[in-house]
């Protein structure tokens, strides 16, 4: 007698009514505290000045290369600059150009010629 092996019926486990999801931890961002605002410097203006130049040192090299120191007084520049801009404005020369044609939007028409 031969004894087979029986295997015993498999119940089928038993489900869950519902599957549960464990909510993975939400990684929050670090909280880095906000520097305080910062403001630009206030920006201090000052006004160049020209530095005087040597005018002995200049004249000695000028006079040595054979030119002459020519220098505005600025007191006359400033009454010039003032004249131009109180003179009139000159009147404008030339003649006045003529009104452009205006073109025609009809369609063209073919013209035969002869020679």
């Amino acid at each position: 007698m031969e004894t087979t092996p029986v295997e015993a019926p498999v119940k089928p486990a038993e489900q869950a009514a519902a599957p549960v999801e464990a909510e993975a931890p939400v990684a929050q961002p670090e909280k880095t505290p906000e520097p305080a605002a910062v403001r630009p410097a206030a920006a201090i203006v000052v006004p160049a000045q020209a530095a005087a130049p040597a005018t002995g040192a200049l004249h000695d090299v000028l006079d040595a290369a054979g030119l002459t120191w020519v220098e505005t007084d600025p007191e006359r520049h400033a009454q010039t600059q003032m004249r131009i801009a109180a003179a009139a404005t000159p009147a404008r020369l030339g003649r006045e150009r003529k009104p452009v044609a205006s073109v025609s939007n009809e369609p063209l028409v073919q013209v035969e010629t002869r020679h």
